[in-house]
């Protein structure tokens, strides 16, 4: 399934930052931003060639679970087991997130689903939820993960 490179330049390389970052914030513990975006466009760039490739459809999710697992391990220094579940955690976000925004606009009917695929804006449109809350999710933690710390020092 070919991507279109506006739709790859728009929603697929924040959607693979935002994702680098929710993994490494969960495996680290803190951001390391310079580190997020490398591994993030390094990833952005391995989906653009994987769906060029001529594979059945959700192999190449697949693969790039595995490969973001590896680009962080290796990379972010993740012990590699935690960054594969991390990276499996965060393509079930993703996929939620995409099946709420379907449902969502079918529901009310704002753009058919002919529509979407036919336009490339609709679908980068109806990406950009799912790039939201993975950000905010990474927000989330890491003002957790700053309270914590706080707490640990007052003590």
């Amino acid at each position: 399934m070919q991507l279109p490179l506006l739709a790859w330049l728009l929603q697929g390389i924040p959607e693979c930052i935002a994702s680098t970052a929710l993994v490494m914030i969960i495996g680290t513990g803190h951001l390391q931003w310079n580190k997020i975006i490398f591994i993030g466009l390094c990833q952005a760039c391995l989906a653009y060639l994987v769906r060029l490739l001529p594979i059945t459809f959700g192999v190449h999710s697949i693969l790039l679970v595995i490969s973001l697992a590896v680009l962080v391990s290796t990379i972010g220094k993740v012990r590699l087991i935690n960054s594969l579940t991390n990276s499996i955690l965060v393509m079930f976000v993703i996929v939620f997130c995409e099946a709420c925004s379907r449902w969502f606009i079918n529901r009310t009917g704002i753009v058919t689903n002919e529509e979407m695929v036919k336009s490339i804006y609709c679908w980068v449109l109806m990406g950009l939820p799912q790039i939201i809350v993975l950000f905010l999710w990474v927000y989330l933690i890491n003002i957790k993960i700053k309270i914590k710390s706080l707490q640990i020092q007052e003590k």
